[in-house]
């Protein structure tokens, strides 16, 4: 199993330490960002510290932070003075949390139940052997419309069963107890995880605690129409596939498991060849007729 070493930071904004860390990284999210930061700032449990890294954005991020932070105390800005990625960034905002509980948050995404925080926190608080709770979501586009509600597994015996498979959590819905995170380190920073690191530590996570997921829709998650090409997708697969084989010793059915995900590459990858040669013999075509029309 793999293992990522977790370092402590003291910070001492408060006097005493609040109950939860909600961890959003920004890099050119000025966008989305004010119904972010509200969707957080309006929740019922109030006992919480907002670490908001700004890692090297260029846009007007920065700007909309500081506004909120002049606004509530509970904000702490933090600010990388150049870009070091996702990774790197969020092991930066654990180092600094002192809490008993992780909540994690994307900059575009919004907190649509108030009670979100609490429903999570009494979860794990209830119970120990537990150190994952998710909770259902409803993706929307880039205009904020609904698009699905998607449910996800919900006992720990239902996730174990099927997340070779997929996922089972949307990464701004989790809140992680800080209890599990020092024993089994931060997120992952090798490249080969760069797009899995949220799924790696999932799994990773699994190995020593219990899932869970809420059936609550807390989250609404947004959908950029440009954010993955099919290239992409075969790269994300692929590490899949490796994070598949590197923990199939802890979960059942990695057998099926390892068997559709490369499946479903080929089937993708042969897709993809007839797109481009379609594509290549339509250009064809569209030159040979633009030549016609100007003769």
């Amino acid at each position: 199993m793999i293992g990522f070493c977790k370092t402590k930071t003291n910070y001492n904004n408060f006097m005493t330490s609040p109950k939860i860390t909600v961890l959003m990284p920004v890099y050119n999210g000025g966008k989305y960002l004010n119904d972010a930061i509200e969707s957080v700032l309006n929740q019922s449990f109030s006992d919480f510290e907002f670490l908001i890294i700004n890692d090297g954005s260029t846009d007007n991020s920065e700007g909309v932070i500081k506004k909120y932070q002049q606004q509530d105390t509970r904000i702490v800005y933090i600010k990388n003075e150049e870009n070091i990625g996702l990774q790197k960034t969020l092991n930066k905002g654990l180092s600094f949390s002192k809490t008993d509980f992780l909540a994690r948050m994307d900059s575009d995404d919004i907190w649509c139940d108030k009670d979100k925080l609490q429903k999570q926190f009494d979860f794990l608080k209830k119970n120990p052997d537990h150190a994952l709770v998710g909770t259902a979501m409803e993706t929307m586009d880039e205009k904020g419309s609904k698009l699905q509600t998607i449910k996800f597994k919900e006992s720990d015996n239902e996730i174990r069963n099927v997340i070779l498979f997929s996922s089972q959590f949307a990464h701004p819905s989790v809140m992680i107890s800080e209890r599990a995170l020092d024993e089994i380190g931060f997120y992952a920073t090798d490249n080969k995880y760069k797009n899995v690191e949220d799924y790696e530590l999932w799994l990773r996570i699994g190995t020593k605690y219990k899932f869970a997921n809420l059936p609550d829709v807390c989250l609404r998650y947004r959908i950029h129409s440009s954010s993955v090409s099919m290239q992409n997708q075969f790269k994300h697969r692929i590490d899949w596939i490796r994070l598949t084989w590197e923990y199939r010793k802890y979960y059942p059915h990695a057998a099926k498991a390892l068997l559709a995900k490369i499946s479903s590459i080929v089937i993708s990858r042969n897709l993809l060849d007839k797109i481009t040669k379609k594509s290549r013999l339509f250009a064809t075509l569209y030159s040979k007729i633009s030549g016609i029309e100007k003769n």
